[in-house]
């Protein structure tokens, strides 16, 4: 009953909505079209008597009217016939203004149904990582291991890597695996090797073969259970990523006339209700690695492509608490956090730019 009720107030609103704005695009004509239909109403009342009493009083010779009507019949035949067409004409064209809008409301209904489907894989998708891997606090807490082990082994070789970049290289890690197992089921160190070599021109073997060590006595592990623990998570976070992207990106590209910028904003703002501060956060490191750098730091994009600083997707990171917390502020300067007091002036020149 409760749903019966919503639906006819949805209805009856959305019918309001299109008759307000058929009356907003076609104001000008309606102003002539009403007035027409007053000077119309008020010559068939009034001018039949006023001729009539004109005769009456002869003033107006009954027997000299005929001319008279011929020609006022004639003068005024073809004005009526432009004024019916014209009325034709205004009848078409609200009705193809009406048709617009009808088509319009169609398209953003099935944008509306397509969201909603991908909005639901997203859930299924996450709900597979929690299932498969725990959940997002235990990756995070897995990323932030191999980030302290990193550091500490990169340390002992003059500091000559920044903060990103041991983010880059340990996201790199987490993602594709620190170890695999040679075909005599022996542990091997070969992922850690080839993803250090492909970031360092130098002390690759000597930070590998460090951070190993530190891996291993920092958090005692015995090196059966290295290969579960750090396994990676590219067959699960891959495709995570992939669709969220892909789910961004459908809304993004709704070209301005149907979305504009607050409506697709409130769009993302519903996906990015979904996404815990545990995945804010790694998608934040995921966002600096190279797998990540499509979000907002490939060459060449324009402010309308850097999605995460447009839709604040991780705006509900605490900022004070995340590993290297100024450095976030940094790379996304114009973000608008749940920790800022005020919207800066250049976020709300940048957000009038947006389409």
């Amino acid at each position: 009953m409760l749903f019966t009720i919503r639906s006819i107030e949805k209805y009856f609103f959305n019918k309001l909505v299109m008759i307000k704005r058929l009356i907003n695009n076609n104001f000008i004509p309606l102003i002539f079209f009403c007035l027409f239909i007053l000077i119309s109403v008020w010559t068939f009342k009034n001018a039949p008597d006023y001729f009539i009493k004109l005769g009456l009083e002869r003033k107006y010779p009954i027997d000299k009217t005929g001319q008279t009507g011929d020609t006022f019949g004639g003068t005024l035949t073809p004005i009526i016939a432009w004024l019916a067409a014209l009325l034709t004409f205004a009848a078409f064209w609200v009705q193809y203004q009406a048709n617009l809008l009808i088509r319009h409301n169609s398209i953003k209904e099935q944008i509306e149904g397509r969201f909603f489907e991908l909005l639901k894989i997203h859930i299924t998708n996450r709900d597979n990582i929690i299932n498969n891997d725990k959940d997002f606090i235990y990756l995070l807490e897995e990323f932030n291991e191999l980030t302290f082990s990193f550091e500490a082994a990169s340390k002992k070789y003059n500091d000559f890597l920044t903060d990103e970049e041991i983010r880059k290289i340990s996201y790199d890690i987490f993602f594709y695996g620190a170890f695999n197992k040679t075909s005599t089921g022996n542990l091997s160190f070969q992922h850690i090797s080839s993803i250090l070599r492909k970031h360092l021109e130098k002390y690759a073997s000597e930070i590998g073969n460090e951070f190993q060590k530190t891996l291993v006595n920092k958090y005692r592990i015995p090196e059966d259970e290295l290969m579960k623990k750090y396994k990676g998570h590219q067959n699960t976070l891959g495709h995570y990523f992939r669709h969220l992207f892909q789910t961004v990106k459908f809304i993004n590209n709704q070209p301005p006339h149907i979305l504009n910028y607050r409506e697709k904003y409130q769009y993302i703002k519903t996906l990015r209700a979904q996404m815990s501060t545990s995945e804010q956060i790694l998608f934040f490191y995921n966002s600096l690695s190279d797998l990540g750098r499509k979000w907002e730091f490939e060459k060449n994009l324009n402010i309308n492509d850097m999605l995460i600083t447009k839709y604040n997707l991780i705006k509900n990171i605490p900022v004070d608490i995340i590993r290297y917390p100024n450095n976030i502020k940094n790379k996304f300067p114009l973000i608008v956090f749940e920790s800022d007091a005020t919207v800066s002036a250049e976020r709300i020149k940048l957000e009038s730019m947006y389409i």
